[in-house]
């Protein structure tokens, strides 16, 4: 069985944004994967940042065996609280984060 996982964890690890505005992530995707089902991007959920350029994008893809880094300006005020991050490349958002692509 074969799974999407974040650096070979399922799910994705956490991560934490403290006291400053910018935070990148890198996301890689595996060479040998295959068909549309395995391009993917970068969603977050509650962080009220904006959806342009390399931030919350989900119209920038990461086709399979590139990779790319997300930076995600957080305002200094931004509010606490847990907030979560998937994939979300139409069609394929399902099958990823529910393969456990999110953390």
């Amino acid at each position: 069985m074969q799974v999407l996982l974040k650096n070979n964890l399922g799910p994705g690890p956490g991560y934490e944004a403290c006291n400053f505005n910018n935070t990148q992530l890198g996301l890689f995707m595996n060479p040998d994967a295959i068909c549309d089902l395995n391009t993917t991007n970068f969603h977050v959920h509650g962080l009220h940042v904006s959806p342009e350029g390399d931030s919350d994008n989900i119209f920038k893809k990461v086709a399979p065996g590139n990779s790319t880094k997300f930076t995600i300006q957080i305002p200094k005020n931004h509010m606490g609280g847990t907030h979560w991050y998937h994939p979300h490349h139409h069609h394929a958002t399902a099958a990823q984060a529910g393969g456990g692509a999110h953390g």
